[in-house]
């Protein structure tokens, strides 16, 4: 009877010391996740130039580290949103190219003159690609390689760069 009342009373113990435990005031320091949220808003990318060919379409883009932290590393994106039939809605295309000309450690205030080309492969003939609103996606690290520290944003191009406007399905394309 007498082990009986030692295990309750260790099972009280145990189950007020997770419970106190549980009702901690410890805090965690999260200030970094908000301050790179908050920078996300401040990488650009401007559309340079779109040049359509027989082979494919090429882009010219300028990515802009606006923020106040160094971007590290980053991968830029282009790709077609998949549209249903009636082109009524969009997805996200998962098949994307990326951007050439990429640089480590994009300092505040300073820009990177990027290249993309889409082989005509990869869009003709595929009625359910949106290529005339192509999308970006950027996937970077602020400040240092870190799980903590990465970011993404994916996007159409006019949404980065409201000047832009495809010259794709115009005639006067050669």
């Amino acid at each position: 009877m007498k082990d009986i009342k030692k295990i309750h009373i260790l099972i009280a113990l145990i189950s007020l010391q997770l419970i106190l435990t549980g009702c901690s005031s410890i805090s965690y320091d999260n200030s970094n996740e908000i301050s790179y949220q908050d920078s996300i808003k401040d990488i650009k990318i401007e559309i340079i130039n779109e040049n359509i060919m027989p082979s494919g379409i090429g882009y010219s883009l300028k990515l802009i580290n606006e923020s106040e932290h160094v971007i590290v590393q980053n991968s830029v994106y282009v790709s077609f949103p998949i549209t249903n039939a009636d082109r009524s809605q969009s997805n996200m295309n998962k098949c994307k190219v990326e951007a050439s000309g990429n640089k480590l450690f994009l300092s505040p205030g300073e820009s990177v003159i990027l290249n993309v080309f889409v082989q005509s492969e990869n869009y003709e003939g595929n009625n359910f690609l949106r290529i005339e609103d192509p999308q970006i996606q950027i996937i970077g690290y602020f400040n240092e390689l870190s799980d903590n520290n990465r970011f993404g944003i994916w996007s159409s191009f006019s949404l980065f760069d409201s000047n832009f406007k495809s010259s794709w399905g115009k005639d006067n394309i050669d």
